[in-house]
Parts: C-alpha cells; sequence; structure tokens
C-alpha cells in the first residue's frame, strides 16, 4: 500500500462498488474504508 501515497485519485471498491475516492490525503482525513485499511497495514 506504500506505493499508492503517489496515485493522483484512489478508488476504493466494496463489493464491487465504488465506496470512496480521492487523493491519499483526502481519504485518510475522512477515515472511512481506505484509512482502516491503511492502519492496518501499517501493523
Amino acid at each position: 500500500m506504500s506505493t499508492i501515497k503517489e496515485m493522483d485519485r484512489i478508488v476504493v471498491l466494496e463489493k464491487g462498488s465504488i465506496t470512496e475516492e480521492g487523493t491519499f490525503a483526502a481519504l485518510l482525513r475522512k477515515k472511512g474504508i481506505f484509512y482502516q485499511l491503511w492502519e492496518k497495514q501499517k501493523l
């Protein structure tokens, strides 16, 4: 997931539907699914 930081736009899919999209910083601020995945990856 560390390479994702460099992307212009990130799209998060859940069960075939877009649930979130935006920049790395915006998705972390939102504290949604992307944030949860990022936090799990840090462990």
